[in-house]
């Protein structure tokens, strides 16, 4: 058995680790470009809870007609851990998206990096727009 065919017993049947030589030497270039942050429990979670924000359009048929854009305005969060303390601060965020190109219901649009952030860490702002009947 060669050393790239690695087996491991898992439970009572054995998994197979089949990679190639280049497959390991990128594998092992990625762990070594890895670093640890030793953070407690409670630091992760406070910034690490889901940070996108989903946010329903509600536009009738007729609208996606006759309008060709629509603008969306809302607040994101932005959370800071500090030495002396954490800030959290709203920022007002404005997008416009063209309708012409959103013609079916659930359609659903992404703003990387526009959702809440917390140190680091960025949600996305996602719209999911909604046609709703006109009856």
């Amino acid at each position: 058995m060669s050393q790239n065919r690695q087996q491991a017993s898992k439970g009572s049947e054995l998994v197979a680790d089949v990679r190639s030589e280049d497959e390991n030497k990128d594998l092992d270039e990625f762990c070594e470009s890895v670093e640890i942050e030793e953070i407690t429990l409670e630091q992760w979670s406070s910034c690490h809870k889901n940070l996108d924000l989903q946010f329903p359009v509600f536009v009738s048929a007729f609208q996606l007609e006759q309008a060709q854009s629509i603008t969306v305005r809302l607040s994101r969060t932005i959370r800071k851990n500090t030495p002396s303390g954490r800030t959290e601060k709203r920022e007002k965020i404005e997008h416009t998206f063209e309708l012409k190109a959103l013609h079916r219901d659930r359609n659903v649009l992404v703003l990387k990096g526009r959702g809440d952030q917390c140190d680091d860490s960025v949600g996305d702002l996602i719209v999911i727009i909604r046609i709703k009947d006109e009856t």
